[in-house]
């Protein structure tokens, strides 16, 4: 099961972080290969999200669940669509001069091995990418 994962120390408090990483609706406008995020619902600290994630000729949707422990970590789940298992997980840890240490990680097994051995390789390229975009989007968002 392949691991990526990416992390960055930012600017900015770990509460506006955690806002960001939780407005999943937003991703397909700064995040590379995302198409479509939206909310199914919102229980307690529980969202259910349907995405989309395209690889060109091949759509990829399918259903979190992410536990939300503002604004500490946020871990997200999944079995649905090409995904026999997805584990993602964000954690903000508070930095010196009131900055904040994000990180991300995340895995997974997709139910075709050839779409993961494809995939595979695109996360691979895109891990950085997109702790980089998640870096630029908090400068547009919250930089004064």
């Amino acid at each position: 099961m392949p691991i990526h994962s990416g992390s960055r120390i930012l600017p900015y408090s770990c509460e506006q972080l955690f806002d960001l990483a939780t407005d999943v609706e937003s991703y397909p406008e700064y995040l590379p290969g995302w198409v479509d995020a939206r909310v199914l619902e919102q229980s307690g600290n529980t969202l259910r999200v349907e995405q989309r994630l395209g690889l060109k000729i091949l759509p990829l949707p399918f259903v979190t669940t992410a536990v939300l422990d503002r604004p500490h970590t946020i871990r997200i789940h999944s079995s649905s669509g090409p995904f026999r298992f997805l584990q993602v997980e964000w954690c903000f840890e508070p930095a010196d001069a009131g900055n904040c240490a994000v990180f991300l990680e995340f895995n997974f097994i997709l139910r075709n091995r050839f779409i993961e051995r494809v995939t595979t390789a695109l996360f691979e390229q895109l891990s950085p990418e997109i702790i980089n975009r998640f870096e630029k989007r908090a400068e547009l968002l919250y930089r004064n």
